[in-house]
């Protein structure tokens, strides 16, 4: 399993430090775009103003790969500016095609329909598509759109309570990975050195690491590489 550093930063100073410390130890990086309605009360830097930072924190030296996680409402806008900046994949939620609706009234192909319709968009502008869940929601319309979609990231906390690792989201890992051999599936939110393994275990190609890595009081080459240290090998 890779671990892989997630940036989350509402200013342009604190991008800048995580992103300049994240490219000394990892060649992927994935970076978070929040809107409040998504994610209440929290909200990131726009995907223009990140463009404008990367082509500064990049000039004159390789570019890590990099993965957008859009936590967004309406992601698609976001799409062609995205690629511009020099982003590899982006990953749209579930959530942000069905929310339109109750739960109960959601056709399962209908769904499919809009994800392989947003995939397809996505594709036709150079990025790869991954599709995020937020925990509960039913990933079974995914089947239908493994053939244009190359990761499924499971959201391993809560919208509403984002601190909180919910481990009950490893089970849905489990389950999707067991009848779903492809695409990439990855966890993010809350990844930590008391549920790496657990993470590694439930069949996760990725984990996405925010807090654990920036925000403790050793460097974040040191936390990464203590996370690395702690995934079983094969």
């Amino acid at each position: 399993m890779k671990i892989v550093p997630s940036i989350l930063a509402s200013t342009p100073s604190d991008w800048r430090d995580r992103f300049s410390r994240a490219v000394e130890f990892s060649p992927i990086i994935q970076v978070d775009f929040i809107d409040e309605r998504f994610v209440p009360g929290r909200q990131t830097l726009p995907v223009e103003e990140v463009g404008k930072l990367l082509r500064s924190a990049t000039a004159g030296r390789p570019a890590p790969r990099l993965v957008a996680h859009l936590l967004t409402c309406d992601p698609e806008p976001l799409l062609p500016h995205l690629a511009a900046a020099g982003f590899s994949r982006a990953i749209f939620h579930l959530e942000a095609l069905t929310s339109a609706r109750p739960e109960a009234e959601r056709d399962p192909r209908e769904t499919a329909d809009q994800v392989r319709l947003l995939a397809e968009r996505t594709t036709a502008i150079g990025l790869t598509a991954g599709v995020g869940l937020t925990p509960g929601t039913d990933p079974s319309p995914l089947a239908r759109t493994t053939d244009l979609i190359a990761e499924i990231l499971f959201l391993a906390v809560s919208t509403k309570r984002p601190g909180i690792f919910l481990p009950e989201v490893l089970e849905s890992v489990e389950k999707w990975r067991r009848s779903h051999p492809g695409p990439a599936v990855s966890v993010d939110g809350g990844v930590a050195e008391d549920n790496i393994r657990a993470i590694a275990a439930s069949g996760a190609d990725i984990a996405y690491v925010g807090h654990t890595i920036f925000d403790a009081e050793d460097p974040p080459r040191a936390c990464f590489e203590r996370l690395r240290f702690l995934i079983p090998t094969p």
